[in-house]
């Protein structure tokens, strides 16, 4: 079974204001060429594929067509959100991208929802899971939640002005 396993992209970034879709159209194509010549399983792209969650739409259709070229290889393509990205925008393109034979996922779903990819490995054609979470909020589903008997620590000051203390209030 073979993986490419890649992450953070950042596709979109600008470094003092020079654009760098050139280069990245650049790597991208590299990469999308490892996948026929290593028959790759499956490649996995494992968050931060914008560098902003509201990219261009230049860099949008330079992941676009790297994501079909690597699915045009044979590779199944996981993609899951990272930080930079925005999940419900990737949970929106997810049934058009499915279409293509690509997985989007942009937040959290159960292994019953579809937070498990199976699919046959074109190597040897073993049946394949991938458990896919994506990037989650401290506030997120799967964040874990205070216990009535924790007590809460008090993480800011009083309310209290700083004038109205000073003051003797």
């Amino acid at each position: 079974m073979k993986f490419l396993h890649t992450a953070d992209w950042h596709v979109g970034k600008t470094l003092k204001g020079r654009d760098r879709l050139d280069e990245q159209r650049a790597v991208l194509a590299e990469i999308a060429g490892l996948a026929r010549p290593n028959d790759v399983d499956a490649v996995l792209v494992a968050g931060d594929v914008y560098d902003l969650s509201a990219p261009s739409a230049q860099a949008q259709q330079l992941v676009v067509q790297a994501l079909l070229r690597m699915r045009g290889a044979g590779a199944e393509v996981i993609v899951i959100a990272g930080n930079h990205d925005h999940g419900p925008t990737f949970d929106a393109y997810r049934p058009l991208m499915d279409v293509a034979g690509i997985t989007l996922a942009g937040t959290y779903r159960s292994a019953e929802r579809g937070g498990v990819i199976r699919f046959a490995a074109r190597s040897d054609g073993a049946d394949t899971q991938v458990a896919i979470l994506p990037f989650l909020s401290h506030g997120g589903r799967c964040a874990p939640r205070r216990s009535s008997r924790t007590p809460r620590r008090r993480t800011s000051a009083p309310t209290t002005s700083r004038s109205a203390r000073s003051s003797g209030r």
